[in-house]
């Protein structure tokens, strides 16, 4: 799932939130099967801030990054 980002920017004086592992490795897609994943969990923030996700890169046109963390 390489080009997933927890989002915020580090806050003046703050630490950025980060992935805990890299990449991060979820389920495999199956064809014709709806795909269902959460990325909660897979990253932290060193300051304790309420994480968002969004993609930062182009990815398959089917993944849906919502700002939960919900991958669809």
């Amino acid at each position: 799932m390489t080009g997933l980002s927890p989002g915020g920017a580090a806050p003046p004086g703050g630490n950025a939130p980060s992935f805990n592992t890299d990449p991060v490795v979820g389920a495999d897609a199956s064809n014709g099967v709806a795909y269902a994943q959460s990325l909660v969990g897979t990253a932290s923030d060193p300051n304790s801030d309420p994480l968002t996700y969004a993609r930062s890169v182009s990815g398959p046109a089917w993944l849906q990054v919502a700002a939960n963390g919900a991958l669809s």
